[in-house]
């Protein structure tokens, strides 16, 4: 893959699944009007990567397949611009940002979460 200097002006990306291929994340932190990134599956993580708290122009988010993931992290909160996320097939999610954190999210005004039974299992209870 090219240089991620080059595609300082992307609005969209997608990447994924990484399975077994990527022993670390990409740079995402040149990519200062991204708009919309959609992240596929990662077995080896166990959170999101803390580069993607810095993409403040981020109005849509999609996390699909990290099985891995136990918990999504307090600084979602700081994504001000997000109007969408999404969350699908992270069977070992348990755990949301706090309510104090999903209150900054003004903008957001589509949350689906999709197939995460451990975390339907702590919401029912």
């Amino acid at each position: 893959m090219a240089s991620p200097h080059v595609f300082t002006r992307l609005k969209s990306l997608g990447i994924g699944p990484f399975w077994e291929e990527l022993d670390s994340f990409p740079a995402l932190e040149v990519l200062p009007q991204l708009e919309s990134l959609t992240i596929y599956g990662w077995l080896k993580l166990k959170s999101l990567h803390e580069q993607i708290q810095h993409l403040t122009s981020l109005t849509y988010l999609r996390i699909y397949w990290f099985e891995g993931v136990e918990a999504i992290p307090e600084w979602l909160g700081n994504l001000a611009s997000l109007h969408l996320l999404t969350i699908f097939h992270c069977k070992n999610l348990m755990y949301l940002p706090s309510v104090q954190a999903m209150q900054r999210l003004t903008k957001l005004d589509s949350l689906s979460i999709y197939n995460c039974p451990l975390l339907r299992e702590r919401c029912t209870a």
